[in-house]
């Protein structure tokens, strides 16, 4: 989706579910909500994993033998 009033270059692709709330400049990748550049979305979901990973509960870190 994209909000209104935002500018949309050419050969923009908004990925799945994003949704543009600024400007994009064109031949942009972008992914997300807010829209952000496929990279940074990635990135970002990379460290959300690594965070629920590390706060994981004790019970649910060590397997049952």
């Amino acid at each position: 989706g994209v909000a209104d009033n935002v500018t949309v270059g050419s050969d923009v692709v908004l990925g799945g579910a994003a949704i543009a709330l600024t400007n994009i400049d064109a031949g942009s990748f972008m992914m997300g909500y807010p829209a952000v550049p496929m990279l940074t979305f990635r990135a970002q979901q990379r460290k959300l994993r690594q965070t629920a990973e590390i706060h994981k509960p004790v019970s649910m870190s060590r397997q049952s033998d």
